[in-house]
């Protein structure tokens, strides 16, 4: 018999349902590692949640009802500071997130021409 095949085996065998619990609980961590729920000011509405396994901006101009539903944005920065950037016809998206600061995020909307039409904190 071959003892290295054996071992290998054995480890696999006791490790497969240690993979699968890191595998299942980075995907809760990532959830809760996000910021969720409504953030706004007088002007803007932005609802950022987790749906069918995806991260969604909606974003809302409270003065005419216009509504942009955005998903699985890129991600960029640290733990401490995180963004999260979604694209629509060249126009960026992007969400800054303090997990120290939970209730309050940075908006930053640039247009394709790198102009920046919107630069708020909105708070929950």
């Amino acid at each position: 018999m071959n003892f290295k095949a054996l071992t290998l085996t054995a480890i696999l065998a006791v490790a497969t349902p240690a993979i699968a619990d890191v595998a299942v609980n980075t995907a809760a961590v990532a959830q809760s590692s996000t910021p969720s729920g409504t953030f706004q000011d007088a002007n803007w509405a932005v609802t950022l949640r987790w749906h069918d396994g995806a991260f969604w901006y909606i974003g809302r101009n409270k003065r005419t009802g216009a509504e942009i539903a955005l998903l699985d944005p890129a991600f960029t920065g640290e733990s401490h500071r995180r963004v999260y950037t979604w694209s629509n016809n060249g126009t960026l998206y992007q969400v800054t997130w303090r997990p120290n600061d939970p209730n309050i995020i940075r908006l930053t909307v640039m247009d394709a021409n790198g102009q920046v039409p919107i630069n708020r904190l909105l708070r929950r």
